[in-house]
């Protein structure tokens, strides 16, 4: 915090405070008018001398001597002694560490410390004026300045905490304890302590306070204190606000603990919330609304007594479980959902780990794969597969949990003892788990493989290939045939004109005949593989 500078100014002369001087040259002055009368004394016995017993005179006077110095010399020495006392507390009073003042009457200052000279510049030794000054720019704390001072003139003493400002901010804040001197009515002690830490530490204090204040009544979760007694100490806006109320109104009212908690028993003390329950305790409990509805909370509740025993106060806090109760309500229906869609899923699935260990699998996956549940979790997925597959399998796997996307299925054959083809497809997940350390916690990598059964597709496609083989043949005979056809026609034609040309009984009528007939039977050849390619039935 700022301060005003401070501008020491020298010690002023020992005539600007003079009490200690006066009051040692009064007592000087004393011891020499005790002198004087001893003197005088000496001097009116030497004019009244007496004639006869000189003896005695003479002892009189010198004794009499004797106590007259020796009184002066106490005199003085006293007189001494008390001027270096009070040279000793001026001295103590001017290494003050306060800036203290006195003043007279009219305001003059008639002794400073060093601590006020170095605060404030006085001028013309008017100390008052100065002060009255220094606390000048606040309107207010010129006021009280001004009542301050009209109250230790009347013999009061006064203090108050005044705001010293310049350009309009406040830069320290005095203390100021004013009173009158004793036996010196017109003289008034200044006492100007310097509180601007204490006043900025009990602002600090009293916004970490109304920081404190404002987190327990705002916090996420109920706070409550009641006593032996079960009556509210302390309730929170929170837990007010559940119950539907204010704060005010449960703790000024007649309501007691067990009068929100519902079905709690009649036997129980009016502050505990469970039988049996000393010191820390937590309970799952029903509390009941201001307009009839039921509240449930769990209650995290400590016990600390006071005065000897006699009294005790609860610290509890009350954590409102309707959301968590929705939330698990929600997360059953969606556990449900998921195992309806995962374990009757007409193909099968299966998880695996980073490892390619299979952790989960359901009924479809089983039944493909013709095992037993036990038989298959934690089995290494590759050891499924034909040795001559696992290899480009298990690469194209662990591409995948890289992070890469699988660019077609893969086709894997099983050990099922059956000839099976299965089509895979892969994805990566990424599963959070709990670790030691809470804020940074365990990432699981693993992969969703789906499983579709191929094999009746394959066999499908293998008669599709076939009937597609046949039918090229079918129509590569009908082209042949039609072919044929056209040359048997000419040939058995020709045939007919030579049987016209030669009787039977020339020689090669024989011949031409047994042309005729073989050209017939290939015509029958023809007619069949024409009736193969139409897919016509064959005679």
């Amino acid at each position: 915090m700022d301060t005003l500078p401070r501008q020491p100014t020298p010690s002023p002369p020992l005539s600007g405070d003079p009490l200690p001087v006066v009051q040692w040259l009064t007592r000087a002055i004393w011891g020499l008018i005790s002198l004087g009368f001893v003197s005088l004394f000496i001097v009116l016995l030497e004019i009244w001398r007496p004639e006869t017993n000189k003896t005695f005179y003479f002892v009189f006077l010198v004794v009499f001597n004797v106590v007259g110095i020796a009184g002066v010399y106490w005199g003085l020495t006293r007189a001494r002694r008390y001027a270096q006392q009070e040279v000793i507390l001026r001295e103590a009073f001017n290494n003050l560490i306060i800036p203290q003042v006195i003043t007279d009457a009219e305001g003059r200052s008639v002794i400073a410390n060093r601590a006020f000279r170095g605060w404030i510049d006085v001028q013309d030794g008017l100390a008052e004026k100065a002060l009255a000054a220094r606390f000048s720019e606040n309107p207010t704390a010129q006021a009280e300045f001004q009542q301050l001072v009209s109250m230790a003139r009347r013999g009061q003493m006064a203090v108050s905490e005044l705001p010293v400002l310049r350009g309009g901010k406040i830069v320290e804040w005095r203390r100021i304890i004013l009173r009158q001197l004793q036996g010196w009515p017109d003289m008034l002690h200044w006492r100007l302590e310097d509180v601007s830490e204490r006043r900025r530490m009990e602002r600090a204090m009293r916004e970490e306070q109304a920081k404190l204040v404002d987190f327990m009544a705002h916090a996420p979760v109920g706070i409550y204190s009641v006593d032996q007694h079960g009556r509210f100490r302390f309730v929170n806006h929170t837990l007010a606000h559940w119950l539907g109320t204010t704060p005010d109104d449960l703790v000024n009212s007649n309501v007691k603990l067990h009068d929100i908690i519902t079905n709690i028993p009649k036997s129980l003390p009016p502050y505990a919330l469970a039988a049996g329950a000393g010191g820390d305790v937590q309970a799952e409990v029903i509390l009941r609304r201001q307009d009839g509805k039921p509240l449930p909370v769990v209650i995290t509740q400590t016990i600390a007594t006071q005065d000897e025993g006699r009294t005790l106060r609860t610290r509890s806090i009350v954590r409102d479980m309707s959301p968590e109760k929705e939330w698990k309500a929600a997360l059953t229906q969606s556990e449900k959902r998921f195992q309806r869609l995962f374990a009757q899923a007409p193909i099968g699935v299966a998880l695996v780990d980073g490892h390619l260990n299979v952790i989960e699998c359901n009924q479809s996956l089983l039944t493909l794969l013709q095992r037993a549940p036990e038989t298959l979790l934690q089995l290494p997925l590759i050891e499924l597969i034909r040795d001559d597959e696992r290899e480009k399998a298990e690469k194209q796997l662990h591409n995948v949990l890289a992070g890469n996307d699988l660019i077609r299925p893969i086709e894997i054959h099983p050990l099922t003892g059956q000839e099976q083809t299965l089509l895979l497809y892969a994805k990566r997940f990424d599963a959070m788990t709990a670790s030691m350390n809470d804020h940074q916690p365990d990432i699981q990598h693993g992969l969703v493989i789906y499983f579709i059964d191929t094999s009746e597709q394959k066999r499908l496609e293998a008669q599709f290939s076939q009937s597609q083989k046949m039918q090229a043949i079918g129509q590569l005979a009908g082209g042949i045939a039609h072919d044929f056809n056209n040359l048997l026609t000419a040939m058995i034609g020709f045939c007919d004109l030579l049987l016209q040309r030669h009787k039977p009984t020339d020689p090669s009528f024989a011949d031409i005949m047994q042309i005729k007939q073989n050209g017939n039977r290939a015509a029958n050849l023809v007619r069949q593989l024409l009736a193969f390619s139409r897919q016509q039935t064959l005679q």
